[in-house]
């Protein structure tokens, strides 16, 4: 048991250093992956920030040249607008040949994020469906046993009629403290027949069941008195035994059925 015990570690201890290969080697080509994600979103950001940046500098201009022509219209002679809207007219074709030039190099195209699993990836998870397997061989054993001879035994039992426990009853004969000094005893049959149960309030009276007689009955703690709580009419039915609860002066009583009744005392 302790070979097959040892053998089971092993065994677990390199399952587990391949699945801590497998797990080390996944974090890498993720950490490698996610890095070429990050590189191409910064990339990407930068461009279009630079592409921003011009915009934003060829809206001035436009402004500028617009400002230029209101003052042109406003204050210039024919000839100072006709010479200013010339040169004007050179300056917007250099900002047109900008654009054209930004439009061929694809500055405006719109570029999206893709990505492509690796086929040896898919087949990783498709194809692999354990670590391996684990199988159990046999071979001869190096144990050697010798059986001794047995010795056989016969007993002889002499036969006799057994009672059974359905016959024994119990009989309430005395009371006795811890010390086993007497104080009183009970033998009312008419009042209590096969008691089964007993137990003593804070005040020393004692609580017994009587299962033929069905009922509960409670007797003084000198035993010169006594009183049935409870009857059959109260769903007694062979009641089998009860249990005083000291601390909230609650009675439990049980049937043999195994129904089972709580009760307040009250004094």
């Amino acid at each position: 048991m302790k070979r097959i015990y040892l053998m089971k570690g092993k065994i677990e201890k390199e399952i587990t250093q391949t699945r801590y290969s497998i797990n080390n080697h996944l974090d890498k080509i993720h950490t490698d992956i996610m890095k070429q994600l990050d590189s191409l979103e910064e990339k990407e950001i930068e461009q279009i920030d630079t592409l921003l940046i011009l915009l934003k500098n060829k809206e001035n201009e436009i402004n500028e040249f617009q400002q230029k022509i209101l003052k042109i219209k406003k204050y210039a002679t024919d000839l100072q607008t006709f010479l200013h809207m010339k040169q004007l007219e050179d300056e917007v074709s250099v900002r047109e040949n900008f654009l054209d030039l930004m439009v061929d190099k694809e500055q405006f195209q719109d570029h999206d994020l893709s990505y492509d699993v690796t086929a040896a990836i898919h087949k990783f998870v498709k194809d692999i469906h354990s670590f391996g397997v684990v199988t159990l061989t046999t071979k001869p054993s190096h144990i050697d046993l010798k059986r001794k001879k047995t010795k056989q035994v016969h007993m002889q039992v002499p036969h006799s009629l057994s009672k059974s426990v359905n016959s024994i009853k119990l009989k309430l004969k005395l009371i006795v403290d811890s010390t086993g000094e007497k104080h009183w005893a009970f033998e009312n049959e008419c009042v209590l027949k096969e008691p089964r149960g007993i137990s003593v309030d804070n005040d020393g009276n004692v609580f017994v069941v009587g299962n033929e007689s069905n009922n509960v009955v409670v007797l003084s703690a000198d035993g010169k008195q006594h009183k049935e709580l409870l009857k059959a009419s109260e769903n007694l039915l062979y009641p089998y035994t009860l249990d005083y609860n000291r601390s909230t002066n609650e009675l439990l009583v049980a049937n043999a059925s195994g129904k089972a009744m709580l009760f307040t005392v009250d004094y």
